[in-house]
């Protein structure tokens, strides 16, 4: 950074604690957009690197421009990796560590993370404390984006020289650029409406098109800088000009909304603000106050403290879950950027002072990321599934998240999985990714009693179709409809149901009268089919998501806060399912719990995969009760 811009390094300074802020606390609702500010520097950034580069040679370096952006973003970036991945290994969920986080690691590397959160339809708002590499998403953006920036300007060079453009000119049509894609950006649900609401929300968070025009809106402040600043000022006018900047931080900060479209209507005013910052410069009292040594020095590492403070405030909320923790994660962030800061971003950094072009630099900045990404890549090969046997042993004929039996993405064609021979009576398992979590169970308990089970679930879909878990994910329309439609038509003898009931009440306040009225009716439309119904009690809902160590043998976590609302919600499905004639309810409250004392890891495995679903061990309690069951009502069954 031009020592003359050290307003920029407070202006980073800002950015990165309204961020902080946002993730340890709730004292910043809208302290997200903070990465918003992050992209409108880095446009400015690199645009006056160019800027300077072409004025001093007469040319761009594609290979340059590439190599010191690079070895400034990634070495960091790798240590920071490495060590939640290792550290992820000893206290994160067996779900995250077989599933995500090994996988999340080589996206980050990788720079696609951003679509491997696309992909698995990962809601930021929502899972940020679940998971320690959420944030780095933000990184693929920015490396995407310089990407495109140097293929993209000397092409740029070569038309404004063919076509004898000026500087105006030039500047006027990054404007241009950066208002259109403004303009795509803010009509984002209108563009991929077709896709669904959530998913539309997930490309305009995640997707370099839409926050393409916030670059864009620091290139324009680079280009204009110059005439700007050259400007003799008013003194009144300009602090007036910067208060007003600052204001406009600190309400977008303040009231922000995760709940608006991001980045949307919400991020042109902050964006507009830092613009403003920088065409004024050090002229008024803001402009200087984000030139003070404390600001700059924060400044300098805000690159280490956004990487850091990802995984230790996830970890922090994950092992203690409270406000305490988070906070002292976040001073945490602070004080581990100072080293990194010294040690690895100073030392890989290709400065112009490099005689060699920064060849020794550049050969251990490989290496250090070559030796990262293998150890991802043997975290995911072989820790991964090490790990995932004391969560399920192998080889099993169901798994918890099995893609044929369970539909992840609510595609409407039913095809379950099918098990046992086709004379037997059959029972059809339906409901979400908590159903499909007992799928092993169901079979075990199937084949002792002489059942053939049909497993057809799908996640996220509730039993039956509410218009609030539609909206959540589209693909659920027509679930409940054609699940009816499967078991009609195959003649089922039973139908098992069980679902994540407490966050279609509560999470996606459906509200507990709706939620047992719909499901009373769903009940009630199958014992007309004369086909009758199990349900069975879901396990016990974490309040966070577990931290488990692997040296520790025992682990259990005291439920009494939310035993209460827990009770009340079983003691409604009692109700629904024996209201019924033939229907049955199956209690799972002391097979998972002694009181509101419940184990989540026990004998040398683990009894969950994560906050909510049962794994292979923990849906084994469910075997013995459930072949009672099934024997009882195959009884009724030959009886009638």
């Amino acid at each position: 950074m031009n020592n003359n811009r050290l307003d920029m390094q407070g202006m980073r300074a800002i950015a990165v604690l309204a961020v902080l802020v946002f993730h340890a606390s709730d004292l910043l609702p809208g302290g997200f957009l903070g990465v918003d500010v992050f992209f409108v520097i880095s446009g400015f950034i690199i645009a006056q690197l160019a800027i300077v580069e072409i004025r001093a040679t007469g040319r761009f370096s594609l290979w340059n421009f590439l190599q010191r952006r690079l070895r400034r973003l990634l070495p960091p970036m790798a240590i920071v990796v490495f060590v939640t991945l290792s550290f992820g290994m000893m206290v994160d969920t067996p779900s995250r560590l077989t599933e995500s986080l090994p996988t999340t690691a080589l996206a980050a590397l990788t720079a696609f993370i951003n679509f491997f959160f696309l992909r698995e339809a990962t809601d930021y708002f929502q899972t940020f404390h679940s998971n320690p590499l959420l944030h780095l998403w933000s990184l693929a953006v920015e490396i995407q984006f310089y990407f495109l920036f140097a293929f993209a300007l000397p092409i740029a060079l070569r038309v404004w020289q063919a076509l004898g453009l000026r500087r105006r000119s030039a500047v006027w049509t990054l404007a241009a650029l950066s208002l259109l894609f403004l303009l795509f950006s803010l009509t984002i649900d209108l563009w991929l409406g077709r896709t669904g609401i959530s998913q539309a929300r997930l490309f305009s968070f995640f997707m370099l098109p839409t926050r393409l025009w916030e670059f864009g809106f620091g290139i324009v402040g680079a280009a204009a800088q110059e005439r700007f600043l050259r400007r003799p000022s008013r003194s009144i006018a300009v602090n007036a000009l910067q208060g007003g900047c600052a204001l406009v931080l600190l309400i977008a900060f303040k009231c922000g909304s995760e709940l608006w479209n991001v980045p949307g209507f919400q991020a042109v005013g902050p964006c507009i603000a830092v613009v403003v910052l920088i065409l004024t410069g050090k002229s008024g009292f803001v402009g200087r106050a984000l030139c003070w040594r404390g600001m700059t020095f924060l400044g300098d590492r805000s690159y280490s403290i956004y990487l850091w403070q990802g995984p230790l405030i996830v970890f922090a909320s994950m092992l203690y879950g409270t406000p305490q923790a988070s906070w002292l994660a976040a001073l945490g962030s602070i004080l581990l950027s100072i080293l990194t800061y010294q040690l690895v971003e100073q030392k890989h950094r290709l400065t112009s002072t490099d005689a060699d072009g920064g060849r020794a630099g550049r050969i251990g900045s490989v290496w250090l990321y070559v030796c990262v990404m293998a150890a991802c890549v043997f975290a995911d090969a072989i820790v991964g599934p090490w790990i995932s046997h004391l969560a399920a042993p192998t080889p099993t004929r169901a798994t918890t998240l099995d893609t044929l039996c369970q539909r992840q993405r609510g595609a409407l064609g039913i095809k379950p999985c099918v098990y046992g021979p086709t004379k037997r009576p059959k029972v059809v398992l339906t409901g979400d990714s908590h159903a499909g979590a007992l799928s092993q169970a169901v079979i075990d308990a199937a084949d002792r009693a002489g059942w053939q089970t049909h497993v057809a679930t799908a996640s996220a879909c509730a039993i039956p179709d509410y218009p609030e878990v539609i909206a959540y994910r589209a693909s659920c329309a027509g679930f409940a409809h054609n699940i009816f439609a499967y078991v009609r038509a195959q003649k089922a003898d039973l139908v098992i149901i069980s679902q994540f009931s407490e966050f279609y009440a509560s999470d996606l306040r459906i509200g507990e009268t709706r939620w047992r009225d719909g499901l009373a009716a769903f009940v009630t439309s199958l014992v007309d089919a004369h086909i009758p119904i199990l349900v069975i009690a879901d396990s016990p809902r974490f309040p966070l998501v577990m931290g488990r160590p692997l040296w520790r043998s025992y682990w259990s976590i005291d439920l009494t806060s939310s035993m209460t609302a827990r009770q009340e919600l079983v003691k409604k499905e009692y109700e629904v399912a024996t209201s019924v004639s033939g229907g049955r309810y199956l209690s799972t409250s002391d097979l998972f719990c002694n009181g509101s004392n419940c184990p989540v890891f026990e004998n040398g495995a683990w009894l969950y995969t994560d906050a909510d679903h049962l794994s292979i061990y923990g849906a084994e309690r469910l075997v013995e009760p459930l072949t009672d069951e099934l024997l009882r009502i195959k009884s009724r069954l030959v009886e009638q």
